[in-house]
């Protein structure tokens, strides 16, 4: 299985939110290594949803599984777990966030990928999406911020399926 982190069709961009120059040009040649790998590699995508990209998810998951990837992970950027510093600037709105990615289900449907979401409130997330919504325990899965904080995805508030006092914020 080859996992990618596909932060935006914008070369400028994905390497901005990656914090590292030249990292769309090394997704591409990673891509292109598993594609030319065995036909049971299975490729996934990780996109992180922020202010910067939330706004071209549609196209880039039609962009990723025509290039094979077969599975997207929308991952919310949150402060809800967050640390130290100040990215608000940087969280999309829900009402932005919420329709792109159901939007973004529908292509990957037509391309026979699959899709789900983390750090979305379930509550947010229309029945005619709810495939979207996964067991966050079920991954098993440390999490480490920005701000060096650590904790297991289970654990966090917005992952837990249940309206939380800061849902009646967004």
């Amino acid at each position: 299985e080859g996992n990618l982190r596909l932060k935006s069709l914008d070369p400028k961009v994905h390497d901005a939110l990656n914090r590292t120059p030249g990292s769309h040009a090394l997704l591409h040649k990673g891509l292109d290594c598993l594609q030319g790998g065995a036909p049971t590699v299975r490729i996934e995508g990780d996109v992180l949803m922020t202010q910067r990209n939330v706004h071209e998810l549609p196209e880039l998951v039609r962009y990723y599984a025509g290039r094979g990837v077969q599975h997207f992970n929308f991952w919310l950027f949150s402060l809800v777990d967050q640390g130290d510093g100040d990215l608000r600037r940087l969280v999309p709105r829900l009402a932005d966030a919420v329709p792109r990615m159901v939007e973004a289900l529908a292509v990957a449907r037509s391309f026979g990928a699959t899709a789900c979401s983390l750090n979305t409130p379930h509550c947010t997330v229309p029945p005619q999406a709810w495939e979207l919504l996964f067991d966050a325990a079920g991954m098993q899965l440390l999490v480490v911020n920005p701000g060096g904080h650590a904790f297991a995805l289970e654990t966090s508030t917005i992952e837990q399926g249940v309206f939380v006092d800061a849902c009646a914020t967004c």
